[in-house]
Protein backbone atom coordinates (compact mmCIF):
# COMPACT_ATOMS: atom_id res chain seq x y z
CA UNK A 1 0.00 0.00 0.00
CA UNK A 2 1.12 3.26 -0.63
CA UNK A 3 0.21 6.84 0.08
CA UNK A 4 -1.06 8.98 -2.40
CA UNK A 5 -0.20 12.40 -0.79
CA UNK A 6 2.75 13.21 -3.08
CA UNK A 7 1.55 13.20 -6.05
CA UNK A 8 -2.38 14.93 -4.30
CA UNK A 9 0.12 17.34 -2.35
CA UNK A 10 -1.71 16.78 0.57
CA UNK A 11 -0.24 17.03 4.22
CA UNK A 12 -0.86 13.75 5.89
CA UNK A 13 0.37 15.16 9.51
CA UNK A 14 -3.03 16.75 8.86
CA UNK A 15 -4.92 13.72 8.40
CA UNK A 16 -2.77 12.22 11.38
CA UNK A 17 -3.84 14.64 13.41
CA UNK A 18 -7.71 13.81 12.55
CA UNK A 19 -6.94 10.34 13.27
CA UNK A 20 -5.57 11.16 16.90
CA UNK A 21 -8.36 13.60 17.66
CA UNK A 22 -10.75 10.65 16.77
CA UNK A 23 -8.97 7.96 18.98
CA UNK A 24 -9.20 10.64 22.19
CA UNK A 25 -12.50 11.94 21.33
CA UNK A 26 -13.82 8.06 21.52
CA UNK A 27 -12.03 7.59 24.48
CA UNK A 28 -13.89 10.46 26.40
CA UNK A 29 -17.18 9.74 24.79
CA UNK A 30 -17.64 6.07 25.50
CA UNK A 31 -16.20 7.00 29.34
CA UNK A 32 -19.34 9.55 29.73
CA UNK A 33 -21.54 7.60 27.81
CA UNK A 34 -20.13 3.96 30.31
CA UNK A 35 -20.85 6.13 33.34
CA UNK A 36 -17.05 5.05 34.20
CA UNK A 37 -15.09 7.67 35.07
CA UNK A 38 -14.74 6.79 38.82
CA UNK A 39 -13.80 3.27 38.14
CA UNK A 40 -9.93 1.67 36.60
CA UNK A 41 -6.45 2.32 36.82
CA UNK A 42 -5.51 5.94 38.10
CA UNK A 43 -3.45 6.75 35.46
CA UNK A 44 -5.95 6.19 33.25
CA UNK A 45 -8.70 8.57 35.17
CA UNK A 46 -5.27 11.11 34.70
CA UNK A 47 -5.34 10.35 30.88
CA UNK A 48 -8.33 11.19 30.30
CA UNK A 49 -9.55 13.95 31.69
CA UNK A 50 -6.19 15.31 30.46
CA UNK A 51 -8.28 14.31 26.79
CA UNK A 52 -11.50 15.47 27.83
CA UNK A 53 -12.31 18.99 25.92
CA UNK A 54 -8.94 18.35 24.25
CA UNK A 55 -9.77 16.35 21.68
CA UNK A 56 -12.66 17.93 20.58
CA UNK A 57 -11.47 21.31 20.24
CA UNK A 58 -8.49 19.61 17.99
CA UNK A 59 -11.06 18.38 15.40
CA UNK A 60 -12.46 22.07 15.40
CA UNK A 61 -9.03 23.69 14.97
CA UNK A 62 -8.39 20.92 12.10
CA UNK A 63 -11.78 22.01 10.73
CA UNK A 64 -10.39 25.86 10.02
CA UNK A 65 -7.26 24.83 8.92
CA UNK A 66 -9.18 22.74 6.38
CA UNK A 67 -11.25 25.69 5.56
CA UNK A 68 -8.12 27.78 4.56
CA UNK A 69 -6.52 24.99 2.92
CA UNK A 70 -9.32 24.57 0.87
CA UNK A 71 -10.27 28.13 0.14
CA UNK A 72 -6.79 29.69 -0.71
CA UNK A 73 -7.79 30.98 -4.10
CA UNK A 74 -10.68 33.23 -2.43
CA UNK A 75 -8.03 34.66 -0.23
CA UNK A 76 -5.49 34.89 -3.34
CA UNK A 77 -7.98 36.41 -5.94
CA UNK A 78 -11.54 37.17 -3.99
CA UNK A 79 -13.05 38.44 -7.34
CA UNK A 80 -12.60 34.82 -9.42
CA UNK A 81 -12.98 32.54 -6.40
CA UNK A 82 -14.78 34.15 -3.43
CA UNK A 83 -18.36 33.65 -4.14
CA UNK A 84 -17.69 29.71 -4.80
CA UNK A 85 -15.57 29.10 -1.94
CA UNK A 86 -18.73 31.10 0.57
CA UNK A 87 -21.44 28.88 -1.37
CA UNK A 88 -19.88 26.06 -1.14
CA UNK A 89 -18.77 26.79 2.51
CA UNK A 90 -22.44 27.44 3.47
CA UNK A 91 -23.89 24.47 2.05
CA UNK A 92 -21.58 22.32 3.69
CA UNK A 93 -22.50 24.11 6.95
CA UNK A 94 -26.27 23.51 6.28
CA UNK A 95 -25.78 19.52 5.72
CA UNK A 96 -24.10 19.13 8.40
CA UNK A 97 -26.45 21.27 10.76
CA UNK A 98 -29.30 19.23 9.48
CA UNK A 99 -27.26 15.88 9.95
CA UNK A 100 -26.37 17.04 13.30
CA UNK A 101 -29.93 17.82 14.77
CA UNK A 102 -30.77 14.39 13.71
CA UNK A 103 -28.34 13.35 15.40
CA UNK A 104 -29.30 15.10 18.47
CA UNK A 105 -32.23 12.54 18.84
CA UNK A 106 -29.75 9.76 19.91
CA UNK A 107 -26.39 11.44 20.43
CA UNK A 108 -26.77 14.28 23.04
CA UNK A 109 -22.91 15.45 22.67
CA UNK A 110 -23.75 15.98 19.05
CA UNK A 111 -20.73 18.32 17.78
CA UNK A 112 -22.24 18.68 13.51
CA UNK A 113 -25.10 20.55 14.08
CA UNK A 114 -22.24 23.77 16.03
CA UNK A 115 -20.10 22.99 12.95
CA UNK A 116 -23.05 24.13 10.76
CA UNK A 117 -22.63 27.36 13.15
CA UNK A 118 -19.01 27.54 12.98
CA UNK A 119 -18.65 27.01 8.90
CA UNK A 120 -21.61 29.68 8.69
CA UNK A 121 -19.23 32.26 10.25
CA UNK A 122 -16.18 31.10 8.77
CA UNK A 123 -17.94 31.55 5.26
CA UNK A 124 -17.88 35.59 6.47
CA UNK A 125 -14.21 35.44 7.02
CA UNK A 126 -12.49 33.59 4.14
CA UNK A 127 -11.25 37.09 2.97
CA UNK A 128 -10.26 39.45 5.72
CA UNK A 129 -6.72 39.65 6.80
CA UNK A 130 -5.14 37.27 8.97
CA UNK A 131 -4.49 40.11 11.66
CA UNK A 132 -8.66 40.35 11.79
CA UNK A 133 -8.56 37.05 12.09
CA UNK A 134 -6.87 37.02 15.15
CA UNK A 135 -8.92 39.93 16.31
CA UNK A 136 -12.34 38.05 15.87
CA UNK A 137 -10.50 34.90 17.93
CA UNK A 138 -10.34 37.18 20.88
CA UNK A 139 -13.71 38.82 20.47
CA UNK A 140 -15.36 35.41 20.31
CA UNK A 141 -13.90 34.66 23.79
CA UNK A 142 -14.04 38.23 24.87
CA UNK A 143 -18.08 37.96 24.31
CA UNK A 144 -18.37 34.45 25.88
CA UNK A 145 -16.87 36.17 28.99
CA UNK A 146 -19.90 38.49 29.31
CA UNK A 147 -22.44 36.43 28.39
CA UNK A 148 -21.36 34.57 31.35
CA UNK A 149 -21.38 37.16 33.30
CA UNK A 150 -24.84 38.20 32.16
CA UNK A 151 -26.33 34.98 32.17
CA UNK A 152 -26.62 31.76 34.50
CA UNK A 153 -24.34 29.15 32.69
CA UNK A 154 -26.05 26.30 34.41
CA UNK A 155 -29.62 27.26 33.69
CA UNK A 156 -31.12 24.59 31.37
CA UNK A 157 -33.59 25.09 28.76
CA UNK A 158 -35.51 22.23 26.92
CA UNK A 159 -33.65 21.74 24.01
CA UNK A 160 -36.04 21.60 21.37
CA UNK A 161 -37.07 24.90 21.61
CA UNK A 162 -36.00 27.96 19.64
CA UNK A 163 -34.33 29.47 22.81
CA UNK A 164 -33.08 26.47 24.03
CA UNK A 165 -31.17 25.93 20.77
CA UNK A 166 -30.07 29.11 20.62
CA UNK A 167 -28.46 28.08 24.29
CA UNK A 168 -27.05 25.08 23.27
CA UNK A 169 -25.30 26.42 19.97
CA UNK A 170 -23.91 29.67 21.58
CA UNK A 171 -23.72 29.99 25.49
CA UNK A 172 -24.45 26.96 27.32
CA UNK A 173 -24.43 23.57 25.04
CA UNK A 174 -21.60 21.76 24.99
CA UNK A 175 -19.85 22.69 21.79
CA UNK A 176 -21.16 26.61 22.04
CA UNK A 177 -19.69 28.85 19.54
CA UNK A 178 -19.17 31.41 22.07
CA UNK A 179 -15.80 30.39 22.85
CA UNK A 180 -15.60 27.21 20.40
CA UNK A 181 -15.59 29.59 17.68
CA UNK A 182 -12.36 30.98 18.34
CA UNK A 183 -10.62 27.52 17.82
CA UNK A 184 -12.18 27.51 14.15
CA UNK A 185 -10.89 30.98 13.96
CA UNK A 186 -7.45 29.97 15.37
CA UNK A 187 -7.44 26.92 12.55
CA UNK A 188 -8.54 29.03 10.09
CA UNK A 189 -5.29 31.52 10.84
CA UNK A 190 -2.80 28.52 10.86
CA UNK A 191 -4.57 27.16 7.44
CA UNK A 192 -3.04 30.64 6.43
CA UNK A 193 0.61 29.18 7.03
CA UNK A 194 3.24 27.52 5.01
CA UNK A 195 3.28 25.05 7.21
CA UNK A 196 5.49 22.50 4.85
CA UNK A 197 8.02 25.43 6.14
CA UNK A 198 10.10 23.06 9.08
CA UNK A 199 10.91 26.69 10.43
CA UNK A 200 6.97 27.89 10.46
CA UNK A 201 6.29 24.13 12.04
CA UNK A 202 8.40 24.68 14.74
CA UNK A 203 7.88 28.42 15.85
CA UNK A 204 3.79 27.15 15.64
CA UNK A 205 4.94 24.19 18.21
CA UNK A 206 6.95 26.28 20.15
CA UNK A 207 3.60 28.47 19.98
CA UNK A 208 1.34 25.94 21.31
CA UNK A 209 3.51 24.45 24.05
CA UNK A 210 4.21 27.47 25.66
CA UNK A 211 0.39 28.44 25.54
CA UNK A 212 -0.66 24.70 26.78
CA UNK A 213 1.81 24.81 29.90
CA UNK A 214 0.58 28.61 30.57
CA UNK A 215 -3.12 27.83 30.66
CA UNK A 216 -2.57 23.98 32.26
CA UNK A 217 0.41 25.65 35.08
CA UNK A 218 -1.81 28.82 35.82
CA UNK A 219 -4.85 26.20 36.10
CA UNK A 220 -3.10 24.06 38.62
CA UNK A 221 -1.95 27.04 40.88
CA UNK A 222 -5.15 28.75 41.17
CA UNK A 223 -7.10 26.22 41.61
CA UNK A 224 -4.38 25.26 44.71
CA UNK A 225 -4.85 28.58 46.00
CA UNK A 226 -1.16 29.28 45.27
CA UNK A 227 -2.03 32.55 43.32
CA UNK A 228 -4.23 34.44 46.31
CA UNK A 229 -7.23 34.81 44.15
CA UNK A 230 -10.58 34.32 45.30
CA UNK A 231 -12.42 30.81 44.59
CA UNK A 232 -14.28 32.80 41.81
CA UNK A 233 -11.57 34.68 40.24
CA UNK A 234 -9.62 31.38 39.92
CA UNK A 235 -12.80 29.45 38.38
CA UNK A 236 -12.02 32.03 35.44
CA UNK A 237 -8.67 30.71 34.62
CA UNK A 238 -9.91 27.26 34.66
CA UNK A 239 -8.22 24.84 31.78
CA UNK A 240 -11.64 22.50 32.61
CA UNK A 241 -13.64 22.67 29.43
CA UNK A 242 -17.48 23.06 31.31
CA UNK A 243 -17.91 26.35 31.01
CA UNK A 244 -15.56 26.90 28.49
CA UNK A 245 -13.45 30.15 29.71
CA UNK A 246 -10.38 31.69 28.96
CA UNK A 247 -8.38 29.46 30.80
CA UNK A 248 -9.75 26.44 28.77
CA UNK A 249 -9.15 28.08 25.77
CA UNK A 250 -5.79 28.97 26.22
CA UNK A 251 -4.82 25.35 26.88
CA UNK A 252 -6.85 23.64 24.35
CA UNK A 253 -5.89 25.74 21.31
CA UNK A 254 -2.22 25.28 22.78
CA UNK A 255 -2.48 21.73 22.93
CA UNK A 256 -4.17 21.61 18.95
CA UNK A 257 -1.59 23.76 17.93
CA UNK A 258 1.81 21.77 19.45
CA UNK A 259 -0.42 18.28 18.09
CA UNK A 260 -0.53 19.71 14.64
CA UNK A 261 2.61 20.89 14.24
CA UNK A 262 4.57 17.73 15.97
CA UNK A 263 2.47 15.69 12.98
CA UNK A 264 2.80 18.10 10.09
CA UNK A 265 6.98 18.11 10.97
CA UNK A 266 6.82 14.26 11.86
CA UNK A 267 5.15 12.81 8.83
CA UNK A 268 6.39 14.96 6.34
CA UNK A 269 9.12 11.90 5.80
CA UNK A 270 7.11 9.24 6.54
CA UNK A 271 4.40 9.91 4.35
CA UNK A 272 4.92 6.15 2.49
CA UNK A 273 4.95 4.18 5.38
CA UNK A 274 2.13 1.43 5.97
CA UNK A 275 1.60 2.81 9.16
CA UNK A 276 1.02 6.05 8.12
CA UNK A 277 -0.93 5.93 5.46
CA UNK A 278 -3.22 3.79 7.48
CA UNK A 279 -3.84 7.16 9.81
CA UNK A 280 -4.03 9.13 7.83
CA UNK A 281 -6.83 7.49 5.90
CA UNK A 282 -8.69 7.59 8.87
CA UNK A 283 -8.24 10.86 9.53
CA UNK A 284 -9.75 11.44 5.91
CA UNK A 285 -13.02 9.52 6.90
CA UNK A 286 -13.53 11.50 10.53
CA UNK A 287 -17.07 12.33 9.70
CA UNK A 288 -18.17 9.16 8.81
CA UNK A 289 -16.66 7.19 12.16
CA UNK A 290 -17.70 10.41 13.84
CA UNK A 291 -21.14 8.79 13.20
CA UNK A 292 -20.30 5.15 13.31
CA UNK A 293 -18.08 5.72 16.92
CA UNK A 294 -21.94 6.34 18.23
CA UNK A 295 -23.85 3.32 16.58
CA UNK A 296 -21.01 1.47 17.85
CA UNK A 297 -21.77 2.00 21.61
CA UNK A 298 -25.19 2.50 21.17
CA UNK A 299 -25.98 -1.03 20.09
CA UNK A 300 -24.38 -2.90 23.32
CA UNK A 301 -26.05 -0.24 25.25
CA UNK A 302 -29.22 -1.57 23.96
CA UNK A 303 -28.62 -5.16 24.28
CA UNK A 304 -27.36 -4.72 27.69
CA UNK A 305 -23.76 -4.90 27.22
CA UNK A 306 -20.47 -2.58 28.61
CA UNK A 307 -23.42 -1.34 31.27
CA UNK A 308 -21.32 -0.75 34.85
CA UNK A 309 -18.15 -1.04 32.63
CA UNK A 310 -14.69 -0.21 34.62
CA UNK A 311 -12.99 2.27 32.98
CA UNK A 312 -9.91 -0.23 31.56
CA UNK A 313 -13.15 -1.91 29.82
CA UNK A 314 -14.13 1.39 28.44
CA UNK A 315 -10.85 2.38 26.99
CA UNK A 316 -9.81 -1.35 25.61
CA UNK A 317 -13.33 -1.28 23.96
CA UNK A 318 -12.60 2.17 22.75
CA UNK A 319 -9.09 1.27 21.71
CA UNK A 320 -10.73 -1.60 19.67
CA UNK A 321 -13.10 0.04 17.46
CA UNK A 322 -10.15 2.84 16.56
CA UNK A 323 -8.00 -0.04 15.39
CA UNK A 324 -11.31 -1.69 13.23
CA UNK A 325 -11.92 1.78 12.33
CA UNK A 326 -8.21 2.37 10.96
CA UNK A 327 -8.58 -1.35 9.38
CA UNK A 328 -12.15 -0.43 7.77
CA UNK A 329 -10.26 3.31 6.56
CA UNK A 330 -8.16 1.48 4.82
CA UNK A 331 -10.29 -1.04 2.94
CA UNK A 332 -12.33 1.66 1.80
CA UNK A 333 -9.71 4.21 0.75
CA UNK A 334 -8.22 1.12 -1.29
CA UNK A 335 -11.23 1.34 -3.27
CA UNK A 336 -13.02 4.96 -3.34
CA UNK A 337 -11.72 8.57 -2.76
CA UNK A 338 -13.87 9.89 0.02
CA UNK A 339 -15.35 8.29 2.53
CA UNK A 340 -19.70 7.69 2.69
CA UNK A 341 -20.54 11.41 4.05
CA UNK A 342 -17.32 13.52 2.96
CA UNK A 343 -18.08 12.06 -0.71
CA UNK A 344 -21.74 13.22 -0.55
CA UNK A 345 -20.58 16.74 0.92
CA UNK A 346 -18.04 17.39 -1.51
CA UNK A 347 -20.79 16.37 -4.82
CA UNK A 348 -23.40 18.47 -2.73
CA UNK A 349 -21.29 21.47 -2.12
CA UNK A 350 -19.82 21.37 -6.41
CA UNK A 351 -16.21 20.43 -5.09
CA UNK A 352 -16.24 17.20 -7.36
CA UNK A 353 -18.16 16.31 -10.66
CA UNK A 354 -17.57 12.65 -10.46
CA UNK A 355 -20.04 10.11 -8.62
CA UNK A 356 -19.40 11.04 -4.51
CA UNK A 357 -17.18 8.31 -3.75
CA UNK A 358 -15.14 8.61 -7.29
CA UNK A 359 -11.58 9.97 -7.87
CA UNK A 360 -8.28 8.03 -6.83
CA UNK A 361 -8.22 5.81 -4.07
CA UNK A 362 -5.08 4.45 -2.18
CA UNK A 363 -2.84 2.44 -4.14
CA UNK A 364 -2.88 -1.22 -3.39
Amino acid sequence: MESSSKSSNRMIGIDVARAIALLGMVWVNYKLKLDSSDRGLDGLVWLLYRFEGRSAALFVVLAGVGISLRSRRALEDPAAHAAFERSALLKRASILFVVGLLNLHMWEWDILHCYGVYLAFAALLLTVRSSRLVATGVGIVLVSVVLQFVFNYETSLPLWTPMGMIADMFFNGVHPFFSWGAFLVLGMWLGRMDLREHETCRRVLILGLLAATLGETVDTLAGRGLLGLSKETAAWLSAWPRPPRPGYIVAAGGTALAIIALCVSFFRERSEKKWVVALGATGQLAFTLYIVHIIAILIPLQHGLLKNASLAVTVLYGSAFFVVAVAGSVWWRRRFAYGPIEGLIRQITGRTTPAPWGGEPLAK
